[in-house]
């Protein structure tokens, strides 16, 4: 345990650990929006074979077929097989068609002062019209990906490990001087 003979030292030693500890918070975030694009990355490249995906954009309108009484039921899997089709195609990853989607995934530093830092994840303008794929409530013609959800949950896991980090740092002195007086 470190001693110290005056306030200024003390002072002077505080201050050089919150401004060791502030630049590792940053390198951390920094280090969590990196993986914030990794996952918009991961969840935006879907490798499904075009024609697997022909159709309704393969969700929402299910093959089916007329009843004796006039009604409409889907297709069993024996039916869907005979026909070569899978049914519904799973909403995440989502598939690569054109890939200017997962071409525009871009990770951008939003502000970057001395005490704040903010960054934005996600699709840039140079998507185009693929961009209503990642619409969080779905459009007219696609249905809601879970996409945003996802990355929400993962975000949040990381952050609380982060905080969680952070305060072990600071709680056990591991990495920094443990200061008492």
């Amino acid at each position: 345990m470190r001693r110290f003979v005056n306030g200024l030292e003390l002072i002077k030693d505080m201050d050089r650990f919150l401004r060791d500890t502030q630049a590792g918070a940053k390198v951390g975030h920094d280090k969590m929006a990196e993986k914030t694009l990794y996952d918009w990355k991961d969840l935006t490249s879907g490798n499904l074979a075009p024609a697997v995906t022909v159709g309704s954009f393969a969700r929402g309108l299910a093959p089916s077929v007329s009843t004796p009484t006039g009604k409409r039921r889907a297709l069993s899997k024996y039916q869907l097989a005979a026909r070569g089709r899978r049914g519904q195609v799973p909403l995440l990853p989502i598939n690569i068609q054109t890939g200017a989607l997962f071409k525009s995934m871009r990770k951008r530093t939003v502000t970057a002062s001395a005490n704040k830092q903010s960054f934005d994840v996600g699709p840039t303008k140079s998507a185009g019209r693929s961009i209503f794929v990642v619409s969080p409530g779905g459009t007219t013609k696609m249905v809601a990906r879970q996409l945003w959800p996802v990355t929400e949950k993962r975000w949040k896991a990381r952050g609380k490990a982060f905080f969680d980090y952070m305060q072990e740092l600071s709680i056990t002195g591991k990495g920094s001087v443990h200061y008492s007086t």
